[in-house]
């Protein structure tokens, strides 16, 4: 049996159920991504076991040269709860339970 040790320490990606009403538009599941703080998670979850990774599995494939070109490809996201809200009206959620324009009041 042949051994492969590789690192997956990091928090590489959040995943959605998309078939779910509520994230089935990629509009929600980026203001949900603009809306985490990933290093407050890594440092409060994770600790010095983790590191903010963008790809698949971990740090190894992550900074693999043959894996370098998907990698690139992944969209990055900061934490920016203006760019949340922006993607959240442009998906239609505007509007509070009763049919109101909804306001941080509206809760």
């Amino acid at each position: 049996m042949k051994h492969v040790d590789y690192e997956r320490e990091g928090m590489a990606f959040v995943s959605f159920a998309a078939e779910r009403a509520l994230v089935s538009t990629a509009g929600v599941r980026r203001a949900i991504a603009y809306s985490l703080d990933e290093d407050k998670l890594i440092d409060d979850f994770l600790g010095e076991r983790g590191t903010r990774v963008y790809g698949f599995y971990g740090s190894k494939i992550a900074n693999d040269p043959q894996w370098r070109p998907y990698v690139n490809r992944i969209p990055r996201y900061q934490l920016d709860l203006s760019a949340a809200i922006a993607e959240l009206e442009k998906d239609g959620f505007v509007y509070d339970a009763a049919g109101e324009l909804y306001t941080a009041q509206s809760e």
